[in-house]
């Protein structure tokens, strides 16, 4: 039987897919009470559903041989050792790239609904071009290429973290169907929700590629570096154009914007109330009824989780006056804001309060 579902996580050690398993569930997770449980298997027990396959592909390298160091440092084996290391984590990559595409390529995942890719990152173009052609049914991705809880003595510090290691590549061209060839190629077009987690894509990248996927409900970007405020004007203005401006049949209207995650984002900056603004369109908040305070319609999940250049007091201060329709709000310091159901049995269906845990 074809499998529907996978998790696949490539790593040296399989304890390091374990716990890539264990962490996923974090990036705009929902708290709230009427949320549908998320379907999360362990490993031990696939033959539950044949369709699901949760798989661990362990990729190692001799780890290299590193000069002595002694006392006082010399900046020379210093250096010497920081090159070594880098190159080995590339190599590492790379394999772990390849075992990738091996498992990937399989025709028996062509019909994928939903996968999650765990690795150190991406550097393959065999890879992109699998994932962007080889999967027209697939409507949930998730790329999960941070992983701080692995402590590798080859990686610099704070790899996981620091803005600085997101490196740009022509690599996600792929997925926005940027160029003559990749637009004809393409055929990643239906997904539904898309989870990005430490990319050094830019922003161009980032709006082709939503654009290609107008179907996109829930949008969760962590540690990615085209995030920007220009970004979030471009989201706010893609998500709620006039109608008009799709009466081009080459061009296909976006669904509602749902689930909205942008966290660990260093280069969005949001600083003042009038820097919110763009959050109007996606609450509904320009000439709203009573009737959009409904739950099947209301914005559900909003995060900023760890996007320490947004202003939590402007974002406060935002929510006190504008009131929006949203449900749940993680602050950037990971507070976790809910709405109020506790207003009265009549008012919780329609109330658009929210309040602390």
């Amino acid at each position: 039987m074809a499998a529907h579902h996978l998790q696949l996580a490539v790593f040296s050690s399989r304890l390091y897919g374990v716990m890539a398993f264990i962490s996923s569930r974090r990036s705009g997770e929902s708290h709230l009470s009427d949320a549908k449980p998320e379907d999360y298997y362990d490993c031990d027990d696939d033959d539950a559903d044949p369709r699901f396959n949760q798989h661990i592909v362990e990729a190692s390298l001799p780890r290299p041989i590193f000069p002595v160091r002694r006392r006082p440092r010399s900046k020379v084996i210093e250096d010497r050792i920081h090159a070594l290391a880098l190159r080995h984590v590339g190599r590492l990559i790379r394999l772990q790239n390849s075992m990738a595409c091996s498992v990937l390529s399989t025709p028996t995942l062509a019909n994928l609904q939903t996968l999650t890719l765990y690795m150190y990152d991406l550097m393959s173009p065999n890879l992109t071009s699998i994932l962007a052609t080889f999967f027209p049914n697939l409507q949930e991705l998730h790329l999960g290429f941070c992983h701080p809880y692995i402590h590798d003595s080859c990686l610099p510090p704070k790899y996981w973290t620091h803005p600085n290691f997101l490196e740009p590549t022509t690599l996600w061209d792929v997925f926005g169907g940027i160029g003559v060839e990749h637009a004809a190629n393409l055929r990643l077009k239906r997904l539904k929700k898309l989870t990005l987690e430490r990319s050094g894509i830019n922003r161009t990248q980032l709006q082709k590629w939503i654009q290609r996927n107008p179907d996109l409900t829930e949008l969760r970007l962590r540690h990615v570096a085209g995030v920007d405020a220009e970004f979030v004007q471009w989201l706010s203005t893609y998500y709620h154009s006039d109608i008009s401006d799709y009466r081009n049949l080459d061009v296909a209207r976006p669904a509602e914007l749902k689930v909205l995650a942008l966290e660990n984002c260093a280069t969005l900056s949001l600083q003042s109330l009038e820097d919110m603004k763009w959050l109007d369109p996606l609450f509904n908040i320009p000439g709203r009824r009573a009737e959009d305070h409904d739950k099947t319609t209301a914005f559900q999940i909003l995060s900023f989780r760890e996007s320490t250049s947004v202003s939590t007091s402007s974002l406060m201060q935002y929510l006190a006056i504008m009131r929006p329709n949203v449900r749940q709000v993680t602050l950037p310091d990971s507070r976790v804001l809910i709405e109020n159901t506790n207003v009265g049995a009549n008012a919780a269906a329609s109330s658009g309060v929210i309040c602390g845990p």
